[in-house]
């Protein structure tokens, strides 16, 4: 029985560990305003390029100008609001 329990919790700590790794590789390249590599687009808007994309328990906001230039990206849980206007408040200030 406890070899199930060990064999099981292995298991368990791989998964997790593989999902931080995603986590950590998005993050990385949210700081850096490059496009993230383990999510998914999933809404797109008509105003450059700018796009929410979904990966495992976080999201990804992309802001971008009407030539498609990166002005700002976040990383947050899925209940974070896409607000392009706060974006341009601050490009404009």
């Amino acid at each position: 029985m406890k070899e199930w329990i060990k064999i099981a919790l292995i298991i368990i700590g791989s998964v997790v560990a593989i999902l931080l790794c995603f986590f950590i590789v998005d993050f990385v390249q949210v700081k850096r305003m490059k496009h993230p590599v383990f999510c998914r687009r999933l809404k797109e808007y008509w105003d450059g390029g700018s796009y929410e994309c979904y990966g495992i328990f976080y999201k990804i906001n992309t802001y971008t100008d009407d030539r498609g230039k990166i002005l700002k990206m976040e990383i947050g849980p899925y209940s974070m609001k896409f607000d392009k206007n706060s974006v341009m408040e601050e490009k404009n200030s």
